[in-house]
């Protein structure tokens, strides 16, 4: 009989995990909503910080890359552990969010047709990891490393035919390292690109074509 009622109570918490966590399920610790949502095919809006009292004192915002997410989040009055979504008027998904223990850990959104427009990795609800930037068309727009909230590792940007525009390297949220612009000039003049060295943000080029 214990057997039965341990493989029942795994199964209904498999399916209760399973289930599809909407946003306007997601709480704060006080029970106001953790994200606002907006009218258009924007993401919703996500709770960042508050003033001096909890109704109403909370303040939403964007999530962009280099933001950091603290608030709790809660479903049933408990830190949320999983994933939730939010979809527009016309049922596109917009977004996607992973809670560990209340804090977010990865945010995902979208473009309409569904294309990943954006991807941030955190560690207890601070930069860490990848964060990037699609266009539209799937291609990588820009791409940054953290490491515990600060540019640690390269950073890189593309056009939207996947060339690449720019690469740097930070440590500790201070470049350092080799970098590389590329100038896509008017069309009466060519590209050019310049490369050098960085040493504790002070840049040295050591080839350019541009002049």
């Amino acid at each position: 009989m214990k057997t039965i009622l341990s493989s029942l109570l795994l199964f209904n918490i498999l399916t209760y995990n399973a289930q599809e966590i909407l946003v306007e399920e997601i709480r704060i610790e006080c029970g106001n909503e953790y994200f606002s949502e907006t009218s258009s095919s924007q993401p919703a809006l996500i709770v960042r910080g508050r003033a001096s009292w909890c109704q109403d004192g909370y303040i939403y915002s964007i999530v962009s890359v280099g933001d950091s997410v603290k608030v709790k989040a809660f479903l049933n009055g408990l830190p949320f552990t999983g994933t939730t979504v939010d979809y527009d008027s016309s049922g596109a998904m917009i977004g996607k969010y992973e809670f560990k223990n209340g804090i977010m850990h990865n945010l995902q959104t979208f473009y309409v047709d569904g294309t990943v427009k954006t991807v941030l990795n955190f560690q207890n609800g601070t930069p860490n990891g990848k964060h990037i930037v699609f266009y539209p068309n799937g291609n990588i727009d820009r791409e940054f490393s953290y490491n515990s909230g600060l540019l640690h590792g390269e950073i890189r940007t593309y056009d939207t035919d996947g060339t690449l525009v720019s690469l740097s390297n930070y440590k500790h949220n201070v470049m350092d390292g080799p970098f590389y612009h590329y100038y896509l000039n008017e069309v009466d003049l060519p590209a050019c690109y310049q490369r050098g060295f960085a040493i504790n943000g002070v840049e040295t080029i050591t080839e350019d074509t541009c002049n």
